[in-house]
């Protein structure tokens, strides 16, 4: 498994340990040694070493921020983006209180990796006044917030699509990097069982999960350096859609022809749709004839060696 599949299942079970106050969730994912330090202004900073220290950290810092406030609502804006120094992201965090102002905070966040695939440390760093403002706002309306350490409250209301949307957002820029690594694993991290890829220009959908893994496999063998260059990410009831450009190189064989080593980088757009709070289908969309023109295959030759694949599958 590698950091990033560990990093999104880590960020996937501290939305659960959050939502339902079971934070023990979270322990089998740090090391003995943990370390966790966050700069900031209180009470956005803090600095805990050891597991039980840590994972006892994060749920203080839940109940003494998150829970004074009705609807919390979190989105990776950046990354995740393997580094040197571990698995960097850039967040945000809506904290909404009925009758107030909503608070924005944004900050950055590294995770690091032993051997055997447990956190070691992690290292947040707020960023642009985020954390002065949010401060401020703790002690101005002091009486208007919830008592620290309030149980969680479902979120309801015009609150809901907020929720949603960032949430959304924040998978799908979590299957992108995951591609763009060429992550398989990572890639069904955030997938349903029943996930399925529709690539339209090739004429392709997969069946189910499994049936995805070996299609990512194989196009992944004729592409092995793809990478997706995000330019906006859109949200809504009925699912998101990313838009884009796409870089890839055709280094392996492709349906009987010969890789040309030649690089494409041409526009793409996907759109997605989400079930159980995952992501249960991508439909893929790009230009044919030119990423043919690009790699150097006759988009002709190669429009009837998937016509013959289609047949065999049909």
């Amino acid at each position: 498994m590698s950091d990033l599949t560990r990093f999104i299942e880590y960020a996937r079970a501290f939305e659960f340990a959050q939502a339902s106050d079971d934070f023990s969730l979270i322990e089998p994912f740090f090391a003995p040694g943990a370390r966790h330090d966050v700069e900031g202004v209180a009470p956005f900073v803090g600095a805990a070493a050891g597991r039980d220290a840590v994972v006892a950290g994060l749920r203080a810092s839940v109940h003494e921020i998150d829970r004074r406030f009705d609807t919390r609502i979190p989105e990776v804006l950046e990354g995740p983006e393997l580094r040197d120094d571990g698995v960097w992201m850039r967040f945000g965090l809506r904290l909404c209180r009925a009758g107030l102002p909503d608070v924005f905070i944004e900050g950055e966040h590294t995770t690091v990796y032993d051997d055997a695939g447990q956190i070691v440390r992690i290292d947040e760093r707020m960023l642009g006044g985020t954390d002065i403002r949010a401060r401020d706002f703790l002690s101005e309306n002091d009486a208007a917030l919830r008592p620290a350490g309030s149980p969680p409250l479902a979120p309801a209301g015009e609150r809901l699509p907020t929720l949603r949307d960032a949430f959304q957002r924040t998978l799908v820029r979590f299957y992108g990097v995951a591609k763009s690594h060429q992550d398989i694993d990572a890639v069904l991290a955030v997938c349903h069982p029943c996930f399925t890829i529709d690539t339209a220009p090739f004429g392709i959908e997969t069946r189910d999960r499994d049936d995805t893994a070996g299609a990512l496999g194989f196009f992944f063998s004729v592409f092995p350096d793809y990478r997706a260059l995000g330019t906006g990410i859109a949200s809504g009831a009925d699912g998101a859609a990313w838009w884009g450009r796409i870089v890839l190189t055709f280094g392996g064989e492709l349906l009987g022809h010969a890789p040309t080593g030649r690089s494409a980088e041409l526009d793409a757009v996907s759109v997605f749709e989400f079930r159980d709070g995952l992501i249960a289908r991508e439909h893929f969309q790009f230009d044919l004839g030119t990423l043919c023109d690009q790699i150097g295959l006759p988009v002709s030759e190669l429009s009837e060696a998937l016509r013959s694949l289609r047949a065999q599958a049909a």
